[in-house]
């Protein structure tokens, strides 16, 4: 991936709407550093931590279960997701 390029595609997850999700990069307002997002399950934004290595990015989410902001391709749909997540249908583990 380009750093420059604000959606990953080293994994995805399928929404039960259809919609393929992959991990998205958020720029900061403040120092204009683009990061991924993540956050341990059940503890909310007060605990994020932002990434911008996509292997680590891959272990905290698919490996540890960790939840990160994931987007479709044309930003239509965008949220915190965790593999487990009850509309979570499928992901690529890859």
């Amino acid at each position: 991936m380009k750093q420059d390029d604000p959606i990953s595609r080293r994994f995805w997850f399928d929404h039960e709407s259809g919609t393929r999700l992959y991990p998205c990069r958020i720029r900061d307002r403040g120092n204009k550093t683009a990061t991924f997002r993540v956050v341990p399950r059940g503890t909310g934004n007060n605990s994020e931590l932002q990434l911008q290595d996509e292997e680590e990015l891959y272990e905290r989410v698919i490996m540890q279960g960790w939840a990160v902001r994931m987007s479709s391709l044309d930003h239509s749909q965008t949220g915190l997701f965790h593999k487990e997540a009850a509309s979570i249908v499928r992901t690529s583990r890859a």
